[in-house]
C-alpha cells in the first residue's frame, strides 16, 4: 500500500505540474494560424517537459495530450485530437460530468487494454482537453514485492474501479462481494481487516494520497493456509513503523534541502526577470551554500556590467540625438533662402508689370517670413504648414495670374498633427516652378491629405508640364546621392529631412506623366520598421 501510495502520488504530481504550467497552458489554448508555429513550440516546450518526466518516473510508458484545439498539429504519439479517439473522449466527458479532478483507470483503445492516469485541462474553468499517462503494469506489480503464489490482489481507486489486478474478472466480482459495505468506496475500512468465507480470506489495506482525492484500497485474497502468524504480523508492523520513521526523517531532510534550493530558484527567477540586485540567503557550508555564494557573486558582476552598458548606451543616444538635430537644422536653413528667392522673383515680376497689388504681396511675404522666424521648434502643426502654403500660393498667384489655380482638400482631423516645418511647402513650390511655370496655359495645383490606419498621406499634384524618363532618373540620383543638391533643392531637403526625423516610418514617392505629376508623402505613426523604405 505504501509503495502504491508514493507511486500514485508521483504520477498525480506529474499530472498536476503539467496541467498547471502556464507555458503549457498557452500552447494548448493558442490559435495557431501556421502549422509550423505549433510544431516549433511542441519541440521547444512540450517535448522537453515530457522527457523530464520520463527520466524521473520509470513506471511511465507514454504520455499523450488529447486536445480540443483544432489548430494544433497532432503527431499521433504525444498529441492527438480528442475527437479522433472516442474512448478517450468518453473518459473526458465522464470526468467532466462526475467532476473528477484526476483518476487512474483502465481504458481500451487502439485494440489494447491500457492503465491510464488522466487529468482534465482547464483554462479559467473552461475544459480544453485531457492529459493521459499510460502506466507500466509490470513495473507497478513489482512495487508490491514478492507474494505467495496463493495470494491474489487488486487495487481500487476512490471510485470503486479496479485499476491494477492479478485476479480474473470472476475472481474480482467474488472477492468484492465478500467485503462489507464499510470497505467499499465512500466507506473504506480505517485499518487492516480480515473477512473469511469458506476457505478464503480477504484483507483490505486503505491508503490516501496527499492531494485529498479520496481513499484507495489494496485488496488481497488468500486461503487460511497462507495467513501469517501473529508474531510475524507484529514483526511486519515493527518494520512498517521503522520504514515510516525513515520516511519521516527523509521527508524532513528533503524539506530542509528543498527549502534552500527553493530560495536559490526564486533568486534565479528574479534574475530571469532582470532583477540583478537579488541576494540569495546562504546557510551552512555545504555544496548548496557554495552554489548560493557563487550565484550572489555572479549577479553582483552582472549588475555592475549592465549598469556600465546602460550608461554607455545613454551617452551614445544623447550623441545621436544631438547629431540628428544638427542635421535637421542644417537642412532647414536651406529651405528658407530657396523659398525667399522664389517669392522675391514673383514680386519682382509684379513690380515690372506695375501691378497695384504688389504692396499687398510684399506684406504677405513679410508676414510669412515673420511667422517662420517665430517658429523656434523643428515641428509645427499641419494647420500652420497649410497657412504658410496658402500665403506662398497667393504670392505665386500674383505672379502667374489666371495661369495658376490651386485647390486644398485636407482632412480637418489632420490639422492638429505635428509635422516638421516646411515639409509640404517645398513640394508645392516644386509643382509651381517645375510644372505650372513650364506650361504656357498654366494649370492647377491640388493639395490633399487623408488619414490612414497607421498615420497619414499628403499629396501634391499638378497638371502642368510633367517629367520625362530622363528627368525622373536624374531626380532619383539626386535623392539617393548624399550631398548632391545642385538641382531640386526643395525635394532633396524634404526627402532627407523625413529620413532624419521619421527614419523608415516615412517615405516620398512620385509618379509623372505628360499630363499629371503627383508627389505622395506617407507618414506612419506606428513603430519604426526594420526594412529600408523605398521610393519610385
Amino acid at each position: 500500500a505504501e509503495s502504491m501510495k508514493y507511486t500514485f502520488s508521483g504520477v498525480q504530481g506529474v499530472l498536476y505540474n503539467f496541467c498547471s504550467d502556464n507555458e503549457i497552458w498557452g500552447y494548448f489554448n493558442r490559435d495557431y494560424q501556421y502549422p509550423e508555429n505549433s510544431i516549433r513550440e511542441y519541440y521547444t516546450l512540450v517535448r522537453p517537459t515530457l522527457d523530464t518526466y520520463r527520466a524521473l518516473h520509470a513506471e511511465i510508458v507514454s504520455m499523450t495530450m488529447f486536445t480540443r484545439n483544432e489548430s494544433i498539429v497532432p503527431n499521433l504519439s504525444e498529441i492527438r485530437l480528442l475527437r479522433d479517439v472516442p474512448e478517450m473522449e468518453a473518459l473526458f466527458e465522464r470526468m467532466l460530468e462526475e467532476n473528477i479532478f484526476w483518476t487512474v483507470t483502465q481504458v481500451r483503445y487502439n485494440g489494447n487494454q491500457r492503465l491510464i492516469a488522466a487529468q482534465v485541462f482547464r483554462s479559467y474553468g473552461k475544459p480544453g482537453g485531457l492529459f493521459c499517462i499510460e502506466l507500466d503494469r509490470q513495473k507497478l506489480n513489482m512495487l508490491l514485492g514478492d507474494r505467495d503464489t496463493d495470494v491474489r490482489w487488486c487495487i481500487l481507486n476512490p471510485y470503486g474501479e479496479s485499476v491494477l489486478s492479478t485476479l480474473s474478472t470472476e475472481e474480482e466480482a467474488e472477492m468484492l462481494s465478500m467485503l462489507p459495505g464499510d470497505t467499499m468506496p465512500g466507506g473504506h475500512a480505517s485499518q487492516v481487516t480480515r473477512f473469511t468465507k469458506g476457505r478464503q480470506a480477504v484483507f483490505t489495506v486503505p491508503f490516501t494520497l496527499p492531494d485529498g482525492s479520496g481513499t484507495w484500497t489494496v485488496v488481497e485474497m488468500t486461503t487460511p493456509g497462507t495467513l501469517v502468524s501473529t508474531n510475524i504480523r507484529l514483526l511486519v508492523g515493527v518494520l512498517v513503523l521503522l520504514l515510516l520513521l525513515m520516511a519521516v526523517l527523509s521527508y524532513v531532510f528533503a524539506r530542509y534541502l528543498s527549502k534552500r534550493l527553493g530560495q536559490i530558484m526564486q533568486g534565479i527567477e528574479k534574475i530571469e526577470k532582470g532583477d540583478f540586485s537579488v541576494v540569495i540567503p546562504v546557510d551552512g557550508s555545504d555544496e548548496v551554500a557554495q552554489l548560493g555564494e557563487a550565484m550572489n557573486h555572479m549577479t553582483g558582476r552582472l549588475d555592475r556590467l549592465i549598469q556600465e552598458n546602460t550608461d554607455m548606451q545613454l551617452r551614445q543616444q544623447q550623441l545621436e540625438v544631438a547629431t540628428r538635430e544638427a542635421s535637421l537644422n542644417a537642412l532647414q536653413s536651406q529651405i528658407n533662402p530657396h523659398f525667399l528667392y522664389n517669392s522675391l522673383e514673383a514680386i519682382q515680376s509684379g513690380i515690372a508689370q506695375g501691378d497695384e497689388e504688389t504692396g499687398h504681396i510684399v506684406q504677405l511675404l513679410a508676414r510669412s517670413l515673420r511667422r517662420q522666424a517665430t517658429w523656434d521648434k523643428t515641428t509645427v502643426t499641419l494647420r500652420e504648414e497649410l497657412t504658410c502654403i496658402d500665403e506662398y500660393l497667393q504670392i505665386q498667384k500674383f505672379r502667374f495670374g489666371d495661369r495658376l489655380n490651386y485647390v486644398t482638400d485636407v482632412d480637418p482631423d489632420l490639422e492638429s498633427m505635428m509635422v516638421p516645418k516646411l515639409i509640404v511647402q517645398p513640394l508645392v513650390e516644386n509643382a509651381v516652378s517645375h510644372g505650372i511655370a513650364r506650361k504656357t496655359e498654366g494649370g492647377t495645383v491640388w493639395i490633399s491629405g487623408h488619414r490612414t490606419k497607421d498615420g497619414m498621406v499628403l499629396q501634391v499634384e499638378n497638371d502642368g508640364q510633367g517629367m520625362d524618363e530622363l528627368e525622373q532618373e536624374s531626380l532619383r540620383q539626386i535623392l539617393n546621392t548624399p550631398g548632391f543638391r545642385e538641382k531640386n533643392i526643395g525635394l532633396k531637403n524634404v526627402y532627407e529631412r523625413i529620413r532624419l526625423y521619421y527614419g523608415n516610418r516615412a517615405d516620398l514617392k512620385w509618379e509623372s506623366t505628360p499630363m499629371l505629376t503627383r508627389f505622395t508623402l506617407s507618414i506612419h505613426t506606428g513603430e519604426e520598421d526594420r526594412d529600408e523604405g523605398t521610393h519610385s
